[in-house]
């Protein structure tokens, strides 16, 4: 068995696959011109949905998440699960960034995707936790050129 930041990260993967997947079925989906351009937007912490396995790194997989970042419950204490040991959840439980913050009439990029949308842009959303060292990011994103 790995570390927790291994088991996080390999999660955070398989999640961005399914995102890449949804991205690339929308472009095949949508020919545009021949210019076309792509957006890439990186909402951050804060203005990432967050969501929380509701097992510990030992309980899975497969982990099964629940939305501790910004919804409801957050509002009701839930957030208060978002405690940080270093880079490791308290508990253990894997926290991922998951696409943009939407809660009830807080929906920050709404005006911005459907700008993208009415402009031709292709748009990729990529949720992340800005808390993360350069050392973690790295081993989402590939290897860093100096």
């Amino acid at each position: 068995m790995g570390t927790y930041q291994q088991g996080r990260d390999k999660e955070h993967l398989a999640s961005l696959y399914a995102s890449i997947d949804d991205f690339i079925a929308r472009f095949n989906a949508n020919p545009a011109a021949e210019n076309r351009r792509t957006i890439f937007l990186f909402p951050g912490g804060m203005g990432s949905q967050l969501m929380r396995a509701m097992q510990d790194q030992n309980g899975g997989p497969p982990f099964f998440y629940d939305t501790i970042w910004l919804n409801c419950s957050s509002l009701a204490g839930a957030a208060s699960k978002l405690k940080m040991q270093g880079s490791v959840d308290s508990q253990k439980h894997y926290i991922l960034p998951h696409g943009c913050v939407a809660f009830l009439t807080l929906q920050p990029y709404d005006d911005f995707i459907g700008w993208c949308g009415n402009n031709a842009l292709d748009l990729f959303v990529f949720g992340g936790l800005a808390a993360r060292s350069c050392r973690h990011r790295q081993v989402l994103s590939g290897p860093v050129l100096a």
